[in-house]
């Protein structure tokens, strides 16, 4: 909040608590079904049989960074497709002009359920309820790519004031993370300080006062002066 906003009627790091639920979301990557690969080991094998041959895309955010870590750790090479708009991506995936697709797992359940793609793991920790027969990252052997910081699902709840009588969270959602409002608060707070702050003129070399320039010139002129008078005797 604020780094959208300079100053805020409340402490979001204190003065809100979630109150309830509104998405819980799990993110995940789909292989096309023509590609024949039925676990994220085939599809890394499929990359390196075929360097630069394959695409991917991704929707911009936490599923964009796993694909691109999943190409550093595997040492593979896939080639980004990029869309303006992620609906076509999933037409293409169907038909096999996009071969693999990170985003999240509701969008990408119907076309596993209908086998025109495959969903070859989820980011979570936990299996995705609407697809209990896809492995989690650390079971499909890339532990590195399921999201670290809750435990089941990446979550977004609706927050409200204390002062406005929201007591306590529910029970079923983590923890909200104090620690990163505060960092990010600081920061911007850091910004906002230097902005204020105000800025003395750069000085140039030829930005001496006049009295010194006055000065030089003098004495150049008294030792023109005397080796001129040497030159005369």
């Amino acid at each position: 909040m604020h780094l959208l906003h300079e100053r805020l009627p409340y402490d979001p790091a204190t003065d809100l608590v979630p109150i309830a639920p509104v998405i819980d979301n799990f993110l995940g990557v789909s292989a096309t079904a023509l590609l024949k690969v039925n676990s994220l080991a085939e599809l890394v094998q499929a990359a390196r049989a075929q360097p630069g041959k394959l695409n991917w895309a991704a929707t911009p955010g936490l599923p964009y960074y796993v694909l691109l870590a999943l190409q550093k750790s595997a040492g593979i090479d896939m080639v980004q497709v990029s869309y303006r708009d992620f609906a076509p991506a999933y037409q293409d995936l169907n038909q096999g002009r996009l071969h693999v697709a990170a985003t999240g797992v509701p969008t990408l359940a119907p076309h596993h359920q209908a086998g025109t793609a495959k969903l070859l793991f989820v980011t979570n920790r936990d299996r995705s309820p609407q697809t209990p027969d896809v492995p989690t990252a650390a079971e499909a052997g890339y532990a590195r790519a399921h999201i670290r910081r809750h435990r089941r699902s990446l979550w977004l709840a609706r927050h409200a004031r204390k002062s406005q009588g929201a007591r306590s969270r529910p029970t079923s959602l983590p923890s909200p993370p104090t620690r990163h409002f505060a960092r990010a608060r600081s920061r911007s707070e850091r910004r906002r300080a230097a902005a204020r702050r105000p800025r003395l003129p750069r000085r140039s070399k030829s930005s001496a006062p006049r009295s010194q320039r006055s000065i030089r010139r003098a004495e150049s002129r008294r030792h023109s002066e005397r080796c001129a008078c040497r030159e005369s005797d």
